[in-house]
């Protein structure tokens, strides 16, 4: 892949503190003729708006700005709902449960679409994991080696997140609610998310939010 693997935690953590290295992904080689690589420019520029993929000032300002949606006050609120998802899932495979399968993975999916104001069915979940997953084929990868099936799910993935995102950003619109997302359209009286960096960050909770789970 044309990189060096650092494994030792001493060199690990100088590298993470080493101000001439950067978290900022480079803008993949593009051919004008070449639609793919337009695609493929187009998704990390939404990438590097997210908290991961940007370093200082960037990074400060969007912590920043991110970080008060998670205030304790707005995360004790999904106490209750968390416990109907649980319920519910319990409840919908009482006949033959697999933990797996049947808890451990709609889950997470189903308490982040609570967190962002959203009911999500299991297969709204399923769906929605699906796209997340896809929305990665890129990374790790020399860009020239997705084949046409690959790019069409990245294209697919993009469009379903982003739709996702407008139906999340949409609602809340309506409602008005003190949320997660309610916090981070507010931003500070100075400064807003842009409309770029609020579907980054609500695309990297979801990744983060299931990312362990099983492809």
């Amino acid at each position: 892949m044309g990189l060096w693997l650092l494994t030792r935690y001493d060199d690990a953590r100088w590298a993470l503190g080493e101000p001439r290295l950067s978290s900022t992904l480079g803008t993949p080689a593009q051919d004008s003729a070449d639609a793919s690589s337009h695609l493929l420019a187009d998704m990390y520029t939404f990438v590097r708006s997210s908290l991961v993929f940007t370093d200082p000032p960037d990074h400060t300002r969007l912590r920043r700005l991110v970080i008060t949606a998670f205030v304790p006050s707005v995360i004790n609120e999904l106490t209750g709902p968390v416990g109907d998802i649980t319920n519910r899932l319990l409840d919908d495979h009482v006949e033959s449960l697999g933990l797996a399968a049947h808890l451990a993975e709609p889950m997470p999916i189903a308490v982040l679409g609570q967190l962002l104001g959203v009911s999500l069915s299991e297969a709204e979940g399923r769906q929605l994991k699906h796209w997340c997953d896809d929305f990665l084929l890129p990374f790790g990868r020399d860009i020239g080696t997705l084949s046409p099936d690959e790019l069409a799910r990245v294209r697919s993935a993009a469009e379903g997140l982003h739709g996702f995102v407008d139906t999340v950003l949409g609602r809340h619109n309506a409602s008005g609610a003190d949320d997660v997302v309610g916090r981070l359209l507010a931003g500070e009286s100075e400064d807003r998310l842009s409309e770029q960096e609020l579907f980054a960050n609500i695309v990297l909770l979801l990744i983060a939010g299931t990312k362990t789970q099983p492809a």
